[in-house]
């Protein structure tokens, strides 16, 4: 929808606009597909503690139009969920002229952001498991409420400046339908193979937007321990998925991972929706684990372990055995045939596509020089060793490839 993309572009700057009164935008946070983002100070707050407030620009459309229905959906459903502390909060939200304004709370940073600093989560898999701790509180809350986010990534998780107190933000691919038929929604790398592209499986015409949310938070469990993107989409037409479909130990060798930690990914991506386990089975195994990579430090005598915040409650609507409701027992039976590894392929090796690391993953280590990574000087016996030197961002760069801007 390339009008969509034009839509922050057609904005105009309102820096230092004073919006409702006592609002005064400072500065732009970002801008995306559908519009901007400003810091904005309270004029009514004391000078010398100002309240901050993040303020979305969007561009109003003529009332009755898909667009404008879009727009009234993503309110309705941030508002919703508003008063979860693990959702960033609606404050209020008002047109003015030809612009739809929501003041929404102030975070210093979003998980994207936090990533880039690889020493925030790189080889901590206790920081990992309190992240997730909040991720996957959110995650479930807006799922027992009946909401699928549909757009889960890390530029929409946003959190305090050191990658503490995560929270969902940007509901405006939200929806509250457990089926489905609108392909291609969200940010392709984080989107589950079904929800991509047809064909679906066994004569399909729609897929669970509560899935797609758990294939989203499984690719953004492998952005965390590994720093980087498992593949470009999960598309049979993707190199790297295609070798992930057709070898087990995929995952091992590319990202690093250890056995326990692939096990589950494999589970999670699964080609058959049904066979994925859900967030809470998500959640208990990775409390049950010591490392996620073969670099992470050994255990230390006390675990992390990921706690829930939300009391118990009788089972959320589609979740477990009522979410593989959604469909017939018959409608899953095949999985899609254009991801179905063929028998041949899994007997013959073959080499792990190029990802752009001239050597394993294992053989880096980190150096604060010049912003770069380079090979380690004591490489494991038997590896082979390649002068390589790449910039330190250069391990997210299929990670920020998959992403749209900030709002």
């Amino acid at each position: 929808m390339p009008s969509q993309f034009r839509a922050s572009h057609s904005l105009p700057d309102l820096t230092d606009t004073v919006l409702d009164g006592n609002l005064k935008l400072v500065s732009i946070l970002g801008a995306g597909s559908f519009g901007k983002v400003y810091k904005a100070i309270d004029l009514d707050s004391p000078a010398e503690n100002p309240i901050h407030y993040a303020v979305k620009c969007l561009r109003l459309h003529k009332l009755g139009s898909k667009e404008r229905q879009r727009q009234e959906q993503e309110v309705r459903h941030h508002k919703a969920v508003s008063d979860d502390p693990r959702v960033v909060s609606l404050v209020r939200y008002f047109a003015s002229g030809d612009h739809l304004f929501a003041v929404l709370e102030y975070v210093e940073k979003d998980v994207l952001e936090v990533l880039a600093d690889q020493e925030v989560f790189h080889r901590r898999p206790d920081r990992v498991k309190e992240a997730f701790g909040d991720i996957l509180d959110g995650v479930e809350s807006l799922h027992r409420r009946g909401i699928y986010h549909r757009d889960i990534k890390p530029d929409n998780l946003l959190c305090d400046s050191d990658g503490k107190n995560i929270r969902i933000a940007d509901f405006g691919l939200s929806t509250k339908k457990t089926r489905s038929s609108l392909l291609g929604c969200g940010s392709p790398g984080y989107m589950c193979p079904e929800s991509l592209d047809r064909p679906l499986a066994a004569g399909l015409d729609s897929y669970s937007p509560r899935d797609n949310d758990v294939w989203a938070v499984a690719v953004l469990f492998c952005n965390f321990v590994a720093g980087t993107m498992p593949w470009h989409k999960a598309h049979f037409s993707d190199s790297l998925y295609n070798h992930f479909l057709h070898h087990k130990d995929h995952l091992v060798q590319d990202l690093g991972l250890t056995e326990e930690t692939n096990a589950l990914l494999r589970r999670c991506f699964h080609n058959n929706p049904r066979k994925r386990p859900t967030l809470a089975e998500f959640r208990t195994a990775i409390n049950a684990m010591d490392r996620f990579t073969v670099d992470d430090p050994l255990p230390s005598a006390i675990a992390t372990v990921v706690q829930s915040e939300q009391p118990k409650t009788s089972l959320e609507p589609g979740s477990s055995s009522s979410r593989r409701g959604d469909a017939s027992e018959d409608e899953y039976s095949t999985p899609p045939t254009s991801y179905i590894p063929s028998s041949s392929s899994q007997s013959s090796p073959q080499k792990v596509p190029k990802t752009g690391r001239k050597v394993p993953r294992r053989l880096f280590k980190l150096k604060k020089k010049k912003n770069i990574l380079v090979p380690s000087s004591e490489p494991s016996s038997g590896a082979p060793v390649v002068r390589v030197e790449r910039r330190r961002r250069s391990s997210l760069q299929l990670l920020a490839q998959n992403l749209v801007l900030k709002w």
